[in-house]
C-alpha cells in the first residue's frame, strides 16, 4: 500500500506496491484525484520522481510510505504569490499523518508542544496553521532579541519557541531513521510438525537461515 497526500491534504492510498513503474502509478492517481498524468509532480523525502519509466523502489521508496502529488498546471498559475505554500502545506500534512498513525510520537508531542498536538487531531489546516504561528513566534522573539539582547522576555520567549522546535525536529527525526523503536510489530507463528512432534514456528522472512533450539530438536527425535 502506498499513500499520496495532496497539497489540500487529501489522502489517497494505492493498493501497490513499491515495485509499480512511475507512468502506472500516475495513471492510478489520474483516477482517484483528477490530475492528469502529464501534470502530476511526485516528491519523497525532497526529492522528485520525474522518470516516468523508472519504479517506485528505485527511488528508495518502500510499501506503506507516504509521498506528495501536486498539480503542476496550479503550481504555474500560483508561481508569482506563494511559490512554496503548497509543498510547506503538503510537508505539513505529512507529519501530522505519520504522527496520529504512531501514537508514542504522538504522546511526546502533547509533552512538548500540546497545542500542536491538539491541531493534529483537528485538521491538516489547524496543524498546518499552528506550525505556521510558532515558527513565526520563534522569528519574532529572535528580531526581539537582536534588538535588546537583554530583554528577559524575549530570552523566555526564544527558549521557549526552540525548545518547541527541537520536539518537532526530534520526532520527524525518530520518524524517518527509527520508526521500529516506536510502532508496533506484528509477529507471524504457526503451527506445524518435526517428525511427528507438534511445535510453534516463529516466520521471519528476512532471516538468512532456518534454526531450531538443542532442546527443541531433541524433543522431536
Amino acid at each position: 500500500m502506498i499513500t499520496f497526500v495532496d497539497a489540500a491534504g487529501n489522502t489517497f492510498p494505492i493498493d501497490a506496491d513499491a515495485s509499480i513503474e512511475i507512468e502506472n502509478i500516475k495513471a492510478i492517481l489520474e483516477a482517484d484525484t483528477g490530475i492528469p498524468a502529464e501534470s502530476q509532480s511526485l516528491r519523497y523525502r525532497d526529492q522528485e520522481l520525474d522518470d516516468a519509466s523508472r519504479t517506485l523502489e528505485s527511488y528508495g521508496v518502500v510499501d506503506g510510505e507516504l509521498l506528495v502529488v501536486s498539480d503542476t498546471r496550479k503550481a504555474t498559475v500560483t508561481a508569482s504569490s506563494t511559490p512554496t505554500q503548497s509543498e510547506e502545506a503538503a510537508a505539513a500534512e505529512l507529519l501530522r499523518q505519520q504522527l496520529l498513525q504512531n501514537r508514542s510520537f504522538f504522546t511526546e508531542l502533547a509533552k512538548g508542544n500540546p497545542a500542536l498536538a491538539r491541531a493534529a487531531e483537528q485538521s491538516p489546516e489547524s496543524f498546518f496553521d499552528v506550525l505556521q504561528k510558532q515558527r513565526a513566534q520563534m522569528a519574532n522573539a529572535a528580531e526581539l532579541s537582536m534588538s535588546d539582547p537583554f530583554d528577559i522576555e524575549a530570552q523566555k520567549k526564544i527558549e521557549e519557541a526552540i525548545r518547541q522546535e527541537r520536539v518537532a525536529e526530534n520526532l520527524v527525526h525518530a520518524i524517518e531513521y527509527n520508526p521500529e523503536s516506536f510502532a508496533n510489530v506484528t509477529m507471524l507463528y504457526v503451527n506445524l510438525k518435526v517428525n511427528g512432534h507438534p511445535i510453534k514456528a516463529f516466520v521471519d522472512s528476512g532471516a538468512q537461515a532456518t534454526i531450531i533450539s538443542p532442546e527443541c530438536a531433541e524433543r522431536c527425535g
